[in-house]
């Protein structure tokens, strides 16, 4: 498995003799194409992964990540009231309640069973479906601090943080737990060898909280965090760094002692320069803003694709072209058809 990752490294360094690497966060997209509905992708493991594949052939992506689960873990692993996609609208799991919205919730809370909460056993049959291929097994989970936030959602953690931090703090240490509850489920059916982490954390956006309660609240979580992570074996690791983060970045790259290289996904809100220089080991993934995809036209989305590869040919670490957070579910076939094309053109021209 080394060997895998390794040989896909090389592909994201921009070498005529190679192929560039394109990559999708896809949780729903693929699912669609292949004639599923949204709510296949995430209740049926084999259509969603038999989809995934699929996509990648026609569409060019690697394998990078496959994942299963998305957005709302905290709410559903807690036991919260969620639902899944059934409207023509819906392009995700929906949050209808959550597991806790007062201090005797959050105190009365329990550890979740790591086994069969939430959608674990759904997500465990996807990834034994990658075992089975010879493929990475990619393990997905929020950020302690994101995953906390979705467990009482981002209002009353965010009044929380200024009125009751020590309601914050015991979330922060649940999900912390729980992620690393699960992942010891996973680490014992495959083997820490055999596994790929992916860690999103978009409830730190300085969108949402401010860099001083960044530090404060979710800073700690991410440095105990690799510090877990490197002592359980697992050497790969894909961190989705969503929405504006610009002013977190120093901060995380104080702790940025995980196995190199990792791969660094960012949003279209910063720069992949930036990006490159607070983490000069790592690969940076991204960052074309979904919306473009979603709505422009073919040639819009080369022209930006285009010059996104143009940036990203100046990173040492390497590059991987990809949109800057989930593809769209009903994002236009031609747009995406135009992603692929644009790194075509883009090798042919360096050759």
């Amino acid at each position: 498995m080394d060997d895998w990752w390794e040989k896909l490294a090389a592909t994201y360094r921009f070498d005529p003799m190679t192929t560039m690497a394109l990559g999708s966060i896809d949780t729903g997209f693929t699912s669609v194409a292949a004639g599923l509905s949204v709510a296949d992708a995430f209740k049926d493991p084999e259509k969603s992964f038999n989809a995934r594949l699929e996509g990648e052939k026609r569409f060019g992506f690697a394998p990078l990540p496959r994942i299963l689960r998305h957005t709302i873990l905290g709410a559903h692993d807690f036991e919260g009231d969620v639902r899944l996609p059934s409207s023509p609208l819906d392009q995700a799991m929906k949050v209808v309640a959550h597991p806790v919205s007062d201090e005797s919730g959050v105190l009365a809370l329990e550890a979740p069973d790591p086994k069969t909460a939430g959608g674990i056993e759904t997500a465990m049959q996807f990834s034994r479906l990658q075992h089975r291929t010879g493929g990475i097994v990619w393990f997905h989970h929020r950020s302690p601090f994101t995953m906390a936030a979705n467990i009482c959602g981002m209002e009353w953690f965010g009044r929380w943080m200024i009125r009751k931090p020590d309601l914050c703090d015991h979330l922060i240490d649940m999900a912390f737990d729980h992620i690393f509850n699960v992942l010891d489920y996973w680490i014992e059916t495959f083997g820490s060898e055999n596994i790929a982490v992916y860690n999103s954390s978009p409830m730190e956006s300085n969108q949402l909280i401010s860099p001083k309660h960044f530090e404060r609240f979710a800073l700690p979580s991410h440095q105990k965090y690799i510090n877990r992570l490197n002592r359980s074996g697992i050497t790969r690791y894909f961190f989705h760094i969503c929405g504006e983060q610009k002013r977190n970045l120093p901060y995380l790259s104080s702790i940025a002692d995980w196995h190199h290289p990792a791969i660094i996904s960012i949003g279209h809100e910063v720069e992949i320069s930036e990006a490159a220089r607070f983490f000069p080991e790592d690969i940076i993934y991204g960052n074309v803003d979904p919306q473009i995809i979603q709505s422009a036209s073919p040639q819009k989305v080369d022209e930006v694709c285009r010059k996104t590869l143009e940036q990203g040919k100046n990173v040492d670490a390497g590059f991987i072209l990809a949109l800057g957070c989930d593809l769209p579910v009903f994002a236009p076939v031609e747009n995406v058809y135009a992603i692929k094309h644009s790194v075509t053109k883009f090798q042919e021209s360096i050759v």
